[in-house]
């Protein structure tokens, strides 16, 4: 699977305010970041599909993007790592391949921002996201087409 990680720093006091930034605990970053979407996406049977890291260039985790699929739906949620309980900048995408239709997420969040589900039982999708620290450094990610017949 194709991954490309874009990130954007702004300048040595990014770097500097990454030491300082809020992290939830490694077992709160498991159960929250990978969790079934049964009350967002809708109903229970979701599979969780894959993941992907938000990895700034310092090395900091700044929160995951998970796709789920169940019942012919996909629904994408981006999950901080970073500044968890501040209001910051968390997007979040899911895109079908056959007609381009997408459900984007995007503004201020405290914990997880999920797409909502997407009907691609047979297509492929494109999903990710991003997160914004609290020193308005962001880390993105985009995952190519997969999850379908047609990829």
């Amino acid at each position: 699977m194709m991954s490309k990680v874009r990130t954007m720093a702004m300048g040595v006091a990014a770097a500097a305010a990454l030491t300082c930034a809020l992290v939830a605990s490694p077992a709160a970053q498991a159960s929250t970041a990978l969790s079934a979407p049964t009350t967002t996406c809708g109903g229970a049977g979701w599979t969780l599909i894959d993941h992907q890291d938000l990895i700034s260039p310092f090395g900091e985790n700044y929160g995951v993007v998970t796709l789920y699929y169940g019942n012919g739906y996909n629904c994408a949620a981006t999950t901080k790592r970073v500044a968890v309980g501040v209001l910051t900048n968390a997007s979040t995408f899911v895109c079908r391949k056959n007609d381009g239709k997408c459900l984007i997420k995007s503004g201020d969040a405290t914990n997880r921002v999920w797409t909502g589900a997407l009907y691609a039982p047979t297509t492929c999708v494109k999903w990710g996201g991003g997160v914004d620290d609290v020193d308005g450094s962001r880390v993105y990610a985009e995952v190519g087409w997969s999850h379908g017949n047609d990829c």
